[in-house]
């Protein structure tokens, strides 16, 4: 690393010291399976620079100010103001103060023993950038977000839950406003109708298009066929009730939809390399 590049990082950590408010929940009696640790302010000048090769926490960004060049897995360009770049877990990526030369962000760093469930459930770990819906909005919850973290009220913890829940619904619902209208449809419908079985051209028949159209759709959208996808989500819930309810795993296929307990198993066998009883055990906190 180029010493300009090293003194670049140093100014911008300094910065993040200064404005940001951190919150550790060791001491908690509850430890909210997703929570915010981190929320703050940067301003960045010409050339600041940041890379890191394996991040270890889930990171929000909500650009103001200027812009920036950001660059993770697929996707390399810059991100504009009221746009979100998201910074995944155990991946690599860098970004840099784009061609304005100048740069503000707010963001928000996440931990949790079910954030990585979390991030999958709502598809936001397969997105890099989004634009939100309602950029002023996200702006009032980051802000929130910051003065719940820094002033530590009694009952904050849980404030800071609610604020979680609705930066996750605001890019959830970003991300479905990206879709074409039919595809949308199709999520909604399979994940209204997780408890029984779905074929796929019952789906199809709901988004109002062909079974091809609708094949045509999932794979280039979601990359996945219909019927994978369906499996996917029912996986997802099934992780969900097995971790956080005490339905025994009968009743854990039996919600899903399915009727014989040993092909449950085998499904979610399949998803996850682990029984639904051992991902059960290894998994408990």
């Amino acid at each position: 690393m180029s010493i300009n590049i090293e003194k670049s990082m140093q100014r911008i950590r300094t910065f993040y010291r200064e404005n940001s408010a951190f919150f550790d929940y060791e001491h908690e009696i509850y430890k909210p399976p997703v929570r915010i640790t981190e929320v703050g302010t940067s301003h960045w000048g010409p050339g600041d620079y940041y890379s890191i090769k394996n991040r270890r926490n889930f990171g929000i960004n909500l650009v103001t100010r200027g812009n920036f060049f950001f660059q993770q897995r697929g996707f390399k360009g810059p991100v504009n103001p009221g746009q979100v770049f998201l910074c995944q877990l155990n991946h690599e990526q860098s970004f840099i103060t784009g061609e304005r030369g100048f740069a503000t962000k707010r963001f928000i760093l996440f931990g949790g023993e079910l954030l990585h469930a979390h991030l999958s459930a709502t598809r936001l770990s397969d997105h890099d950038v989004i634009t939100p819906v309602s950029p002023q909005k996200m702006r009032y919850l980051f802000r929130k977000a910051y003065k719940l973290i820094r002033e530590k009220l009694p009952g904050f913890v849980e404030e800071l839950m609610l604020v979680t829940q609705q930066i996750f619904m605001e890019l959830g619902k970003s991300i479905m406003n990206e879709y074409p209208k039919e595809l949308s449809q199709g999520i909604s419908f399979v994940q209204r109708n997780l408890h029984r079985s779905l074929k796929l051209e019952e789906i199809s028949e709901n988004m109002h298009v062909s079974v091809r159209q609708c094949v045509r759709l999932f794979n280039t959208h979601l990359k996945v066929p219909p019927v994978r996808f369906v499996h996917q989500e029912k996986h997802k819930w099934a992780e969900s009730l097995l971790l956080r309810s005490n339905l025994s795993i009968k009743e854990v296929g039996i919600v899903l939809g399915y009727d014989d307990p040993f092909y449950f198993s085998n499904r979610f066998k399949k998803f996850a390399g682990l029984s639904p009883s051992e991902f059960r055990e290894q998994n408990q906190w």
